[in-house]
């Protein structure tokens, strides 16, 4: 890499977890200097392309997949350069001599990431990733543009998670990981979809105590979903008041019953690591109701109990 910006000039850019490796001069290393260290979503401009770099942490703790915008004609495609998703020969995910600490959680959060992105245009890292010498032969003017092909991105990250999934649960077994829960959890909060969310919030003041803030404002009787938000100490229960939801009948009070029904939702369970929780839940077989969705204040997916119940897992960054 040092001798490609030498003899180039070219400006080398790393997301930020993996400039140290990339400018180590030991035995093996690239020794380069980076000239731009990136983060999370940054953006590089090229030749009129604006790309935005996304990390995608396993295969290496910075290990980056882009994304751009490609006008085709009078449309816009979403292309997604995909960063190595594979476990390579040798990686070490579970025990004491895992690759680094975080590695299995790192893997979980990349998927989760790679499963909600807007995809038109399939690309990789590697041509094997797209089936780029299939594909290749197959532009032609005036033809169908084989590289787009959200189906089969869809399949290949699905496929590349499986593939995680099985030799993460491979390893544990032979590094003899206990199967106790190695992570803490606490008590988040209770979800209730109501059909008038300013009567709710001022029956549980009045009754229960707890003080209640709707989410934007006042409560809008004309808004299709509203969201509010009831505390008293460490209890939070949430409430959502959509515009056509079904009132709960006598035979539906259930709390495995989804949000377009009144009643009990889900309970909430706050966590540290999400990523890592998901990774040692996963390898044990429980089913992902919701893939995590991971922001900046936030990250949350959801897991199902052995009935179907939905519980969330939570952890918060600030």
């Amino acid at each position: 890499m040092g001798l490609i910006k030498s003899q180039t000039g070219a400006q080398l850019m790393v997301m930020d977890a993996d400039v140290a490796q990339v400018e180590s001069t030991a035995r093996g290393r690239p020794g380069a200097r980076v000239d731009r260290v990136l983060h999370d979503r940054d953006t590089v401009e090229l030749g009129g392309a604006k790309l935005t770099a996304r990390l995608t942490p396993g295969h290496t703790p910075g290990c980056t997949t882009w994304t751009m915008p490609v006008t085709d004609g009078s449309r816009t495609l979403n292309a997604v350069i995909v960063g190595s998703p594979n476990v390579n020969a040798g990686y070490v995910l579970a025990g004491p001599k895992r690759n680094y600490p975080e590695i299995a959680g790192d893997y979980v959060k990349t998927f989760a990431l790679l499963k909600s992105l807007p995809v038109d245009l399939f690309l990789g890292a590697h041509g094997a990733y797209f089936n780029l010498k299939d594909k290749l032969p197959k532009m032609i003017p005036g033809g169908a543009n084989p590289f787009v092909d959200p189906a089969g991105y869809k399949a290949y990250v699905a496929e590349r998670d499986q593939a995680f999934e099985k030799e993460l649960a491979k390893q544990r077994a032979e590094a003899r990981v206990s199967d106790a829960p190695g992570f803490d959890i606490a008590w988040n909060h209770v979800a209730l979809s109501v059909p008038n969310i300013a009567e709710s919030i001022a029956w549980y003041e009045k009754m229960l105590g707890f003080k209640g803030v709707v989410r934007g404002g006042q409560p809008n009787p004309n808004a299709r979903q509203q969201v509010a938000d009831l505390r008293r100490g460490d209890v939070t229960i949430e409430l959502f008041q959509l515009a056509d939801a079904t009132p709960l009948p006598e035979s539906r009070k259930n709390p495995s019953e989804d949000f377009r029904t009144h009643g009990v939702k889900h309970f909430g369970f706050e966590v540290k690591n999400l990523p890592a929780v998901l990774a040692e839940l996963k390898a044990k077989g429980v089913k992902i109701a919701f893939e995590m969705r991971d922001t900046p204040a936030e990250a949350f997916a959801f897991i199902s109990d052995n009935a179907g119940n939905a519980i969330e897992l939570i952890e918060h960054k600030r």
